[in-house]
């Protein structure tokens, strides 16, 4: 499946799912006050007075995944992260004038190298939009991202990058990561959206048509897939013709792809993303990631305002059961005996969710020797910035544009999904004109009407 017959999966999923929609905002105000407190041990401060994050609950070490994925949420929440700004520099390695993982490395993995150079870029662009050594510091990012594309004639199926010897590497075959030239694509974008050269359009442009040209699905990890949904959805609407059926269809392929569908044990995992396309499609089978379960959705949601009605109700659909069963990354909402450290605080998510594990289906875990992912955690703060509950148990009100981040000052527009066999009414802000984008009209009240099944996008706008 690696087409719009993917998307034919989300209509398999029950109309209404088992569990109401957690509160995103309250998840990630526990989220956030539990690694603010230093005294726990997730934030500190480095010997040069930097402040960091380490990537899971019971490592002391930093990366940008986890940086990078905190301070956006935060500016996502319409927090001041001036004090942390500074710290992203140091991200910034001058040997390999690109953003890295791990600044010290002279080798990255090109999920990696996408995903922080993507997290580094938007905190830059929302600020430090005109501070010129950040902004030169994305500019030789993108220039070095440019550089490996072209020595690689487009081609990233391989592990990652070696700078020291400025080619790729791959350790084994299973670590190939062609869907790579998806995100790489999205980051052009992004550049030339910045810095209005074409050349990075061009680039754009190359990528996404060799992206969508795989035959069989290219996922490796779906940040990168997540990245080209955006940058396609982009590109259509400056007149371009890709198929967006299929590269949607790419992140919610269950055969190939990296989306559960289905139950384990009593537990819906409907919209939970396996981790990495792994060593075998039964391994990869067996577990969910906390990370990649909740960075499809911010990526995702914007392409809503691009696409057809239909396709924009499946999506809605899929962001509904992700809202219910990223549930079971918590620790409180599991019995002790499914978890693999229950007296760990609840505030961090699992890093990993397996099927069937010490006699448990499924059963929360980790991966290596660690087992509470803050890097998986920091996107819960994003997600609360895009999904607020609507008054109805059932319908969420999905920020459409806040993580647009290819069309920077779009008007706040908002999906809503009602997935109930009757009509439900919701009310909104009575002191905004609303606008109903499907029906072409201004809404006349404060009260919106969602049919049965159906969905609606609003604008919201002051009013004058």
């Amino acid at each position: 499946m690696a087409d719009q017959s993917a998307m034919s999966e989300l209509k398999l999923f029950p109309d209404v799912p088992r569990h109401v929609p957690l509160n995103w905002s309250m998840i990630a105000d526990r989220f956030d006050t539990y690694i603010m407190d230093e005294k726990n041990g997730v934030r500190f401060t480095d010997k040069e007075g930097f402040h960091r994050f380490g990537a899971f609950v019971e490592d002391g070490g930093h990366e940008l995944i986890t940086f990078g994925g905190i301070i956006l949420g935060k500016i996502l929440r319409g927090e001041s992260a001036a004090n942390f700004l500074p710290t992203l520099g140091t991200y910034f390695s001058l040997e390999n004038a690109i953003f890295m993982n791990h600044p010290g490395n002279r080798r990255e993995e090109y999920w990696y190298l996408m995903l922080v150079n993507c997290y580094a870029f938007e905190i830059i662009r929302k600020s430090h939009p005109s501070t010129l050594d950040y902004v030169n510091m994305m500019k030789q990012s993108l220039e070095t991202l440019l550089r490996i594309a072209k020595a690689n004639n487009y081609d990233f199926n391989d592990q990652g990058f070696d700078f020291a010897a400025e080619a790729p590497f791959t350790n084994k075959d299973s670590y190939r990561q062609p869907d790579t030239i998806g995100a790489y694509s999205y980051l052009m974008l992004v550049g030339y959206e910045q810095f209005k050269d074409s050349k990075y359009l061009n680039e754009a442009v190359k990528a996404m048509g060799y992206y969508q040209s795989f035959k069989n699905n290219p996922w490796y990890e779906i940040p990168s897939g997540a990245m080209a949904c955006q940058a396609a959805a982009k590109l259509n609407s400056m007149g371009f013709s890709f198929d967006l059926a299929k590269i949607i269809g790419f992140t919610f392929d269950s055969e190939q792809g990296p989306m559960h569908t289905g139950k384990w044990g009593d537990a819906e995992v409907n919209g939970l993303m396996r981790g990495w396309r792994g060593y075998s499609r039964e391994e990869a089978s067996q577990t969910a990631y906390s990370l990649e379960s909740f960075i499809l959705l911010p990526f995702l949601l914007p392409v809503v305002s691009y696409v057809s009605k239909d396709i924009g109700r499946l999506i809605a659909k899929y962001a509904l059961h992700a809202a219910v069963n990223g549930r079971l990354f918590f620790g409180d909402l599991l019995r002790p005996e499914a978890q693999s450290r229950p007296e760990l605080p609840p505030d961090v998510p699992y890093e990993t969710l397996h099927c069937d594990k010490a006699g448990q289906k499924p059963y929360a875990f980790g991966d290596f020797h660690t087992h509470k992912s803050v890097y998986g955690g920091a996107l819960t703060l994003w997600w609360a910035a895009l999904v607020e509950p609507s008054g109805q148990p059932f319908i969420l009100k999905l920020n459409l544009s806040k993580t647009d981040f290819l069309n920077p000052g779009k008007p706040a527009f908002y999906l809503f999904y009602n997935p109930m066999a009757e009509p439900k009414e919701v009310t909104l802000n009575e002191n905004t004109t609303l606008y109903d984008v499907y029906e072409q009209g201004y809404v006349s009240s404060g009260t919106i009407v969602i049919p049965a099944g159906d969905v609606k996008i609003i604008c919201e706008m002051a009013k004058k």
